[in-house]
């Protein structure tokens, strides 16, 4: 086994409105480079494999692709079209920053310079300097904006709106997207987002490496749910390879020694021993979102148990506002202190969102670790 090798890992993915050519988009770009020998053609079929799902017209089905230029290898995420979705992403719980090639309608606030419009359906307008204006209004003036038609990529047809197009969007990414910051010397933490039972080799947890450096045979710590459970790293598999490295920024599946599928719970972490504890009282600093982004249009109360995200984890919460604030208006910055039903991996500066009656009210940061006696 051995680490896998290439150029560096870019995390990016189509994001935008049902029936906007998400999909569609993603199967061009593995379908152009398959002939290059980089990437797994994978049809639109294989991609958006949930036509039940669709029958009943819930969008929430995701789906993930690994393609590689010349320069950088990507993991690609098929996102579903669904606002609550992309607002968690936005506002702060998603673990992994990324960037969008494609589809429009959603940007994230911090990176709208960072990624490349593909106004997907040129074939379809009979004006193409429309739909130019249209993916420039909706881009950041210094971001580059390419026209084309995954459509006729994969039907292979008309070349300059469809193949060229989708080398030229690649070019773009490798051009204009700067390779992610990672932190590789830091203690690893890996997030759980799910766990599989394998005969004859034990339970593999799926995630997410969030930092640092993990090795094979490395000891370990799983942490969450009042989980703390010594162990051993005995496997390690990425895009379906064995390794005996990964760094911070790889998905990959994770085999622990003498875990269980029931001692796993997705959110709970897999750590550097004594590196992360799990806690239940926090202080934190919080934006409260607008209606106009996403957010509810009545302030809300000390009194208000939201779901607090963050990593993969979810729990309900209850709230204290500072002793000043009876309530909380949307769009204003306040303090608050929370108390977790059930501990969780939890640090100081780790980024979360709050839920409550299906709405993303507030995005925030942990400032300071207490003890539920404080």
């Amino acid at each position: 086994m051995a680490t896998v090798p290439g150029p560096p890992l870019v995390k990016t993915g189509t994001i935008g409105q049902r029936d906007h050519g998400k999909t569609t988009l993603t199967a061009a770009i593995t379908k152009v480079l398959a002939d290059a020998g980089g990437a797994e053609y994978r049809s639109y079929e294989d991609i958006d494999d949930a036509p039940g799902e669709q029958a009943l017209g819930v969008f929430v089905k995701m789906s993930c692709v690994e393609y590689a230029t010349e320069s950088r290898r990507y993991y690609h995420t098929d996102c579903p079209a669904h606002a609550d979705y992309i607002k968690s992403m936005i506002y702060g719980h998603s673990p992994d920053g990324w960037l969008h090639p494609g589809g429009g309608g959603h940007r994230r606030p911090d990176a709208s310079d960072q990624g490349a419009p593909a106004p997907g359906q040129a074939d379809r307008c009979g004006a193409r300097g429309g739909v130019h204006q249209q993916g420039r209004c909706s881009a950041h003036r210094n971001t580059p904006v390419v026209i084309g038609s995954a459509l006729c990529a994969l039907e292979n047809r008309d070349p300059d709106l469809g193949m060229n197009a989708v080398l030229k969007l690649l070019d773009a990414l490798d051009s204009h997207v700067p390779l992610p910051k990672i932190e590789l010397d830091k203690p690893f933490l890996f997030t759980i987002e799910d766990a599989f039972e394998i005969s004859g080799l034990g339970t593999v947890m799926t995630g997410l490496l969030v930092r640092g450096v993990v090795n094979l045979k490395e000891e370990a710590e799983l942490v969450g749910y009042g989980c703390d459970i010594k162990t051993v790293i005995t496997g390690l598999e990425m895009f379906r390879k064995q390794i005996d490295q990964a760094e911070a920024g790889d998905n990959l599946g994770i085999l622990l020694r003498g875990v269980k599928k029931d001692d796993v719970k997705r959110g709970m972490v897999i750590s550097k021993p004594r590196s992360i504890k799990a806690h239940r009282k926090v202080q934190a600093q919080v934006y409260v979102l607008t209606k106009d982004e996403g957010g509810m249009s009545t302030p809300f109360t000390c009194n208000s148990i939201p779901h607090m995200f963050s990593l993969t984890w979810s729990v309900t919460c209850a709230l204290t506002l500072p002793g000043d604030k009876e309530m909380v208006l949307p769009g204003e910055c306040t303090t608050m202190t929370l108390m977790l039903m059930e501990p969780v991996a939890l640090e100081k500066f780790q980024r979360f969102a709050l839920k409550m009656r299906n709405s993303t009210i507030c995005a925030g940061v942990i400032t300071d670790i207490l003890t539920t006696d404080q």
